[in-house]
């Protein structure tokens, strides 16, 4: 199991703020310079937090994100499968990071293979979302909330 890296919170600050510069400039349509800067930021932060650290592994997403939309579904895909199989394996079942990392694999999944998407989403997402927040521990209703939001899933949907 890799070991997280010693890291202060000013290290991590400094890192989301540089991703959420790069976030800019893909949105400003420049995806091949954004996928150059996301694949040394996801090398930066593999060596400040850690290979499985949340951050590290959410910053890869959108290098997903980006190699997809540069016409690299197929290592994206790749990516992602390995991304969300590494939140499985290093956060239990009670860990925020395990469901949130696997839904924002799963919207970026959406877009490139909807049959892997769906893999993601029987398994965790499914057991996280469908469920009755009351069943669910307390730390995870607002994980549960934030999912729900962000995959534009309604309450009354489920029932």
């Amino acid at each position: 199991m890799p070991l997280p890296a010693p890291h202060s919170a000013e290290d991590r600050q400094q890192l989301e703020t540089y991703w959420q510069e790069i976030k800019r400039i893909a949105k400003e349509g420049d995806i091949p310079r954004s996928a150059d800067l996301l694949s040394q930021l996801v090398q930066t932060c593999r060596a400040v937090l850690g290979p499985v650290h949340p951050l590290t592994l959410h910053i890869q997403i959108s290098l997903c994100a980006a190699l997809g939309a540069n016409g690299k579904a197929g290592l994206a895909i790749v990516a992602l499968l390995d991304i969300a199989a590494t939140a499985q394996h290093y956060y239990g079942p009670y860990h925020p990071a395990r469901y949130l990392i696997s839904a924002d694999v799963y919207t970026c999944l959406r877009r490139v293979h909807p049959e892997m998407a769906q893999e993601v989403y029987d398994f965790p997402l499914k057991s996280l979302i469908e469920r009755d927040e009351s069943d669910l521990p307390s730390g995870l209703h607002s994980v549960r909330r934030a999912i729900h939001a962000q995959l534009g899933i309604d309450n009354e949907m489920l029932l």
